[in-house]
């Protein structure tokens, strides 16, 4: 079934769900070499998932090229995400083996991904298992250890989503502290999963409506790490 957009709703494809998820979907069943990244696609396969897009989607015939460019966008951004998952499901799938998992990464050769052939999945840890490559992702590690924030807890939800499910819940709008509280502290102990009694429940929207203030400093919060709580008692989150 075609969904009709329109791009300044649309242009925003991380904030969208279901346009991302089919962005996903899409670049999984065509996946068909070794890349490491979008700059490894060749210009015809890009075109490919763009018209694969477009039997999903419509829109006026002027945002044609725009939203051509926001979907490569998000395609480029989905990368890193998908390979580390792949990656760490390897290395889950290996160990549960028996295997050793540490700098070598050799042993999870076994277990590519059902979307990728095994040529490109070897191409793929034989580029990974590189002293540049190591000591690139140390780096891009350090480099998000350094930065403002910390871990969230949402998991693929993006945050347009799961605010609109707490607006939705509570009945009124969500203050930034509170939307803070709910995705960067761990499930069970955050304020409006004990005022719902489910952790779950404020993710889909249901549950009775709360007020979360006058909770929000008493309760026991865990934080997904220390950045997260700093970032919260900062002046930049009020």
């Amino acid at each position: 079934m075609l969904l009709v957009v329109h791009f300044f709703s649309f242009c925003r494809f991380n904030d969208h769900d279901k346009v991302s998820r089919t962005i996903g979907s899409n670049l999984k069943s065509m996946w068909s070499g070794p890349w490491k990244g979008w700059k490894d696609v060749p210009s015809h396969h890009r075109e490919r998932l763009f018209e694969r897009f477009q039997q999903y989607y419509r829109w006026e015939d002027n945002s044609k090229s725009s939203i051509h460019s926001c979907g490569e966008k998000c395609i480029k951004g989905k990368f890193p995400d998908l390979l580390k998952r792949a990656r760490d499901k390897a290395k889950a799938l290996a160990i549960q083996e028996g295997a050793e998992v540490e700098n070598d990464l050799t042993p999870i050769l076994p277990f590519k991904p059902l979307w990728m052939s095994q040529e490109s999945w070897e191409t793929l840890v034989h580029a990974w298992n590189t002293i540049s490559w190591k000591n690139k992702a140390s780096q891009n590690s350090d480099n998000r250890g350094k930065a403002t924030g910390g871990r969230h807890t949402l998991g693929s939800k993006s945050f347009l989503t799961v605010r609109k499910n707490m607006e939705k819940t509570l009945k009124r709008h969500v203050k930034f502290g509170e939307f803070w509280l709910q995705t960067h502290a761990k499930k069970g102990s955050r304020p409006l999963d004990g005022l719902l009694g489910s952790s779950s429940s404020i993710e889909h929207g249901s549950g009775e409506g709360g007020d979360m203030e006058g909770n929000i400093h008493e309760h026991n919060v865990t934080w997904v790490d220390t950045r997260a709580s700093e970032a919260y008692v900062s002046s930049v989150i009020f």
